[in-house]
């Protein structure tokens, strides 16, 4: 699915405001939406049923495609700060490890975020919110791993993967 965005965005003019992932997605919630409203006119509670599930699977589509592109975004951002191991260390990320998070945690309706702009905006704003809260020299009790993996994070400027409570809150 990605290398074919990657090829379509290729293709696209500049010009045009969208990107591949909003407009393949914006068609395809526009068609699944008519059929939604076509079976919502049925009165079968089959149809019903089947209408509902629908419009989950179009918000699941649309959120998914809404994470990929930010953290990818967030990853070309910052990639010193990734890494490609789904179990590495405070404060790195892994790209997978995230979106799944995110996506499990319900990131995106608790925020109201419809594009992945606004995501980036919101990751960034919790990015200095968690700065803010970290004082820059730890006491004695704070463990040595904890330490430099907050060092890093100043170096950085990426606090994100010292801490996952941001992401329920």
């Amino acid at each position: 699915m990605i290398d074919l965005v990657e090829h379509e965005a290729d293709s696209q003019d500049e010009s045009n405001s969208q990107s591949p992932l909003e407009e393949k997605y914006s068609t395809t919630s526009l068609t699944a939406v008519n059929k939604v409203e076509t079976l919502a006119t049925n009165q079968n509670p089959i149809a019903s049923t089947k209408a509902t599930k629908t419009i989950k699977k179009i918000n699941q589509a649309d959120h998914i495609a809404i994470l990929t592109e930010a953290i990818e975004t967030l990853a070309k951002l910052k990639p010193d700060m990734f890494k490609p191991s789904s179990r590495c260390k405070p404060p790195h990320l892994n790209i997978d490890v995230l979106r799944d998070d995110l996506f499990q945690s319900d990131f995106l309706q608790r925020h109201s975020l419809l594009t992945s702009s606004d995501l980036l905006t919101k990751l960034h704003e919790l990015n200095q919110k968690q700065k803010g809260s970290i004082p820059q020299t730890y006491a004695v009790e704070v463990s040595k791993s904890m330490q430099s993996a907050t060092q890093k994070a100043f170096e950085h400027d990426f606090f994100l993967g010292l801490d996952k409570a941001w992401m329920y809150k």
